[in-house]
């Protein structure tokens, strides 16, 4: 997914604060014009006022082949009415290129200001020194959420709900560290819906990308309008099932949910 696909679960009536003993650990794999693409897995754990949330993606098949990615993110911070991050740090590693980001969110002005770093295997301008790529405002930085945050927020804004269905129409502001956009979230209605063989009951939420700041032109018509549906069980502990694009991108499936964090597979 764009935006990171970072998913997070949900339960109970409980914030999406848990002690560490309540963490959930969950395993995605992610399939692409029907090809397997890539797996992910996602630990959410947190100590009552306070969360954490840990992403994990390794690309898989000719994917795989192309880009060998790697990537690994963290998020912390406090709980609310919103998730409110701190400290947002990632680490990848590609074919071409490995890196760092993290983002510190100033916890008085709620301004998020960013550390990169990138080592090309190949001899070229670092990307950070790239005059084509837009920089990204100060005012435009504060008073947002990271990725992996800002998925788990419009995830806990269907637990916080005295009723999901009636979730009012919601927008996002998201930072990565180079591109600034919102996403708008929609409820769409409690269904029947089938994922790997299994059909449950599930909230179904459209999420919606659109670029405002640091976009490259010729990556730019990736990122706008892209609509995603969520659908989130509706069990009482708000875990997203599956993610689909709706049309260029990718089908993600839950696949299992483990005692610990989940490991991804070994790549063939």
């Amino acid at each position: 997914m764009l935006w990171l696909a970072a998913v997070a679960p949900a339960w109970g009536e409980t914030s999406l604060a848990r002690a560490l003993s309540d963490a959930t650990h969950l395993r995605y794999e992610a399939w692409w014009g029907g090809l397997y693409a890539a797996e992910f897995t996602l630990t959410l754990s947190d100590g009552g006022s306070a969360y954490e949330a840990a992403f994990s993606l390794g690309t898989r098949g000719l994917l795989d082949w192309l880009i060998g990615l790697d990537l690994e993110a963290t998020s912390t911070g406090e709980t609310g009415d919103g998730l409110t991050p701190e400290i947002y740090r990632s680490k990848y590693r590609s074919n071409s290129r490995e890196g760092t980001t993290t983002i510190a969110f100033d916890p008085g002005t709620g301004e998020a200001t960013v550390s990169r770093n990138v080592v090309f295997f190949e001899l070229r301008e670092p990307e950070t020194d790239d005059p084509a790529r837009p920089q990204v405002p100060a005012d435009l930085r504060t008073g947002v959420l990271d990725p992996l945050s800002a998925f788990a927020e419009a995830i806990d804004r269907l637990r916080r709900h005295e009723d999901p269905v009636a979730v009012e129409p919601f927008t996002v502001a998201i930072f990565d560290g180079k591109r600034r956009f919102d996403m708008s979230g929609e409820m769409l209605g409690l269904m029947r819906h089938e994922v790997e063989g299994r059909t449950t009951e599930a909230y179904k939420l459209r999420l919606t990308t659109r670029p405002l700041a640091g976009f490259r032109e010729r990556t730019r018509m990736l990122w706008d309008d892209t609509v995603f549906d969520v659908y989130v069980s509706a069990d009482g502990r708000f875990v997203p099932l599956q993610i689909i694009a709706r049309g260029w991108g990718p089908a993600i499936n839950l696949v299992e949910e483990c005692a610990r964090p989940c490991a991804l597979t070994p790549r063939d």
